[in-house]
């Protein structure tokens, strides 16, 4: 027996949970060959009007606090630019490890 309107079809997840879009295979960056470089990678979420670092709970030790509003401040070589004051920042060395950070 099958419910009025609905389908037959199932659904099924989608094998990754890594951004699919935009498309970067073909983008090229030219860079310098003699200098070195990081991908540095912090994320958070605004969430009723409070500020939560989406890294935090990535870690075994930090999985169990409770989770902590971060502050929005001014920098201070200028008021007119803001930063989000204890936000954890991750080193990573290629992009496939950024977007599994």
């Amino acid at each position: 027996m099958s419910l009025p309107g609905a389908s037959s079809k199932k659904y099924f997840p989608r094998l990754s949970t890594l951004p699919q879009y935009p498309l970067v295979e073909d983008i090229q960056i030219p860079c310098d060959t003699s200098a070195e470089y990081a991908i540095i990678l912090s994320m958070y979420e605004v969430y009723n009007d409070r500020i939560f670092d989406l890294l935090i709970g990535s870690s075994p030790k930090t999985a169990m606090l409770k989770r902590r509003g971060l502050l929005f401040k001014s920098t201070e070589h200028s008021p007119d630019k803001k930063v989000v004051a204890g936000l954890r920042k991750i080193v990573c060395s290629n992009l496939d490890e950024a977007l599994l950070g």
